[in-house]
């Protein structure tokens, strides 16, 4: 018998994808409250800077190397990506419901594929296109704006940005998981993030933090760091198309956080375009191939 060979187990992946999606939820209520008393790229800094923390106490104790000697280049764009997409993430979630920033976040997969057609040379089938449009024909109606003259045009497309830049991000990790490690990769992500986030932080530190603030900000980190850890776990116990679905849990999390703390109503009909969103998404990561998805992702 061979001990060595992989079961799945979903259960076990569905528990540890729930507390992901509760830690990136959670991260993103603090990010909406703190959001009207503290400037945009302090919470970018602050999110940053204690995975930062975090990662290198890792790499220290796993005796990592932090700089390689091959394959800068595309750990650099992979951070530099990375750091838009989460700029664009935080500024969405200030200006739009938390329920549907967070759904305009979760649209990475269907740019990793499109992105994977187009930089990658993957097949990209007829039914992909077809789920593609099933995708943005259920944004159109989450999002369109003489439906709920609430949802300004600018965050959507800067939330849009985010999402495409974030999958742009996955396909360069996915190029580069194959000679360096998981921890190497989230290090240099949240180390370009920290060092292009800490300028912008500090020329808009116009206010003192009191010690809620300083709270909520290390708690920012905190839980984008749990939820990034769960993931990680997660990926270990199923396919990763299977556990890329799971990943709209935290849709699902947020969109409930906002209408219990913020009172934030959804109509029918946005209601209905997020569920074809939840659709589309799910029926293209069950169909990609397990291994366009990788441990590491999240902003």
């Amino acid at each position: 018998m061979n001990h060595n060979r992989k079961v799945d187990r979903p259960l076990r992946a569905l528990a540890w994808m729930s507390l992901s999606a509760l830690g990136f939820s959670v991260m993103t209520i603090f990010v909406k409250i703190l959001s009207d008393t503290t400037p945009h790229f302090q919470l970018v800094f602050f999110r940053s800077s204690v995975n930062l923390i975090i990662q290198l106490v890792i790499a220290y104790y796993l005796g990592q190397k932090i700089f390689p000697k091959s394959d800068k280049a595309i750990l650099v764009f992979r951070g530099l990506a990375g750091f838009g997409s989460l700029t664009c993430f935080f500024y969405a979630i200030t200006h739009l419901p938390v329920s549907v920033a967070a759904m305009l976040s979760g649209c990475s997969p269907v740019f990793v594929i499109v992105f994977s057609a187009v930089l990658l040379r993957e097949r990209l089938t007829a039914v992909s296109l077809g789920l593609i449009s099933v995708v943005f024909a259920g944004l159109v109606l989450l999002l369109r704006p003489e439906w709920n003259d609430s949802i300004p045009h600018f965050p959507i497309l800067i939330g849009l940005l985010g999402a495409a830049l974030g999958g742009m991000a996955y396909v360069a990790v996915r190029a580069a998981t194959a000679r360096v490690g998981v921890n190497l990769i989230i290090l240099y992500f949240t180390g370009i993030a920290t060092l292009l986030s800490a300028p912008m932080a500090w020329r808009s530190w116009v206010t003192p933090i009191n010690l809620t603030q300083w709270a909520c900000l290390v708690m920012v980190g905190l839980c984008a760091s749990v939820g990034q850890f769960a993931m990680t776990q997660g990926y270990r116990f199923a396919q990763a198309g299977l556990v890329s679905m799971m990943g709209l849990l935290n849709a699902a999390y947020t969109a409930i956080f906002g209408w219990i703390l913020f009172n934030e109503q959804l109509s029918s009909i946005q209601w209905a375009g997020m569920l074809i969103v939840a659709v589309g998404i799910s029926a293209l990561t069950l169909r990609v191939r397990p291994r366009l998805y990788t441990t590491s992702q999240k902003r």
